[in-house]
C-alpha cells in the first residue's frame, strides 16, 4: 500500500500505449465487493481463488500493464503463470 504501483503503472501503460489494470480493482469490479469485504465474507482462500481466476483472464487477454496485490506472487502458481504468460515480468 502506498508504494507507487498505480502511479508507476499508469505512466508505463501510457508510454506503452496499453491499458493499466489493477488486479484488486478488477476483482472488486467483477465481484461488486471490496477486497476486504471478500476476505470478511468468504475468507482468504476464496479470495485467492478469485484472484487467480481473474489473473488468468487478464493474462489471456490483450496486453496490459498489470499491478498486483501484495500477496499475489506468493500464492500458488501465480508467479510461475505470470512469468510464463508475460512479455515482461518485473
Amino acid at each position: 500500500m502506498g508504494v507507487g504501483k498505480t502511479t508507476t503503472g499508469r505512466l508505463l501503460a501510457d508510454r506503452l500505449g496499453v491499458p493499466f489494470v489493477d488486479l484488486d480493482a478488477a476483482i472488486e469490479s467483477a465481484e461488486m465487493k471490496s477486497v476486504s469485504q471478500i476476505f470478511a465474507d468468504a475468507g482468504e482462500g476464496r479470495f485467492r481463488e478469485i484472484e487467480h481466476a481473474t489473473l488468468l483472464d487478464l493474462l489471456g487477454g490483450p496486453p496490459v500493464v498489470l499491478a498486483l496485490g501484495g500477496g499475489t506472487l506468493h500464492h500458488g502458481t501465480n508467479a510461475a503463470v505470470i512469468a510464463e504468460r508475460s512479455e515482461l515480468f518485473v
